[in-house]
């Protein structure tokens, strides 16, 4: 196995568990990002757990702003979703081509159904 290729992408790989998940003070959900990075690309699947009682109805919009020498790129998701008590809920999953020099930013809001924001999370790596 060649071991050069994990010490090229560590910067990637020890950023993945420097999120910050949140449910905002009150909130009756979890906002997390999960991440996998395999042979250069990384997948990362937006969760929301809710934490109450009763099902929550909520929006979720997930983001990922990628620049590096090949370019730029942007992808948005967004949508509408039911979460049944202590449960949680996949809401959203998008896949890039990632390098050890590349700059993204992926974050995921999820709101409650006037807009405002109920939990968070976001990824970011720095070259």
């Amino acid at each position: 196995m060649n071991h050069y290729w994990f010490l090229a992408m560590w910067p990637i790989l020890a950023m993945l568990g420097q999120g910050r998940a949140t449910g905002l003070d009150g909130a009756p959900c979890r906002a997390t990002l999960e991440s996998k990075l395999e042979a250069g690309r990384l997948t990362v699947i937006g969760h929301c757990q809710n934490a109450g009682n009763e099902p929550l109805t909520l929006q979720y919009e997930l983001s990922a702003n990628k620049r590096g020498q090949a370019g730029s790129s942007r992808n948005s998701q967004s949508g509408r979703f039911t979460v049944a008590p202590q449960q949680t809920a996949n809401l959203s999953q998008t896949t890039m081509s990632v390098a050890a020099t590349d700059f993204y930013q992926i974050n995921l809001r999820v709101l409650d159904l006037q807009g405002r924001v109920v939990a968070e999370d976001s990824l970011v790596h720095r070259p």
